[in-house]
């Protein structure tokens, strides 16, 4: 999968994505972080206000939020107590951008793909990898890149995934508003 796959701000909601699942010490990016990422962004932030939902409420309810308290101390914490400031440390980074990222799938296991670059790789797992899939199918059926609202397609095309199911669950009947949006292209009237 290339990177021209994916338009500038599919990209940077893969980084997000990447940034959000490290944040909440997950081993691979799954469907739930792609998902908020897309809720980062004003296509996919659009899309979901036709369900009435929004970034916060997916991220609190798939724990995927930073101020979410899993009972263990946060990096920030685990700093502070050696007198290190988490927040001056991230403003003195160089910001994480979209430069050096790609997207490889391995040779020896084909269904092994993982998202390089700015870091360590980070895999997707088997519904990362799906939404990635329809993502790009979605953008080669319209002859271009893949846009964030294509990744918000590739949540919802498998039912059995727990991250659309919650999103089922918290646009109740505005989901059919949701469907019809994505993918017929209109907005439902007011």
């Amino acid at each position: 999968m290339r990177r021209s796959s994916f338009s500038p701000d599919a990209q940077d909601a893969l980084v997000e994505a990447r940034t959000l699942t490290l944040a909440a010490g997950r081993p691979a990016i799954g469907s739930g972080a792609l998902l908020v990422a897309c809720a980062g962004d004003r296509e996919g932030a659009g899309l979901l206000a036709v369900a009435g939902i929004d970034g916060r409420m997916l991220a609190r309810h798939l724990r995927l939020d930073p101020g979410n308290d899993t009972g263990a101390a946060s990096p920030a914490t685990l700093l502070a107590a050696i007198g290190i400031d988490l927040a001056e440390v991230r403003s003195r980074l160089p910001p994480v951008g979209t430069a050096g990222l790609e997207l490889r799938r391995s040779r020896l296991r084909p269904l092994r793909l993982t998202l390089e670059g700015a870091g360590r790789p980070v895999p997707f797992d088997a519904q990362g990898r799906k939404v990635l899939e329809v993502a790009t199918w979605h953008g080669r059926r319209e002859r271009r890149p893949a846009r964030p609202a294509d990744l918000l397609r590739g949540v919802l095309c498998d039912g059995r995934d727990p991250v659309c199911a919650t999103l089922a669950e918290l646009a109740g009947g505005r989901l059919r508003d949701l469907f019809a949006a994505l993918f017929e292209g209109r907005r439902p009237a007011a």
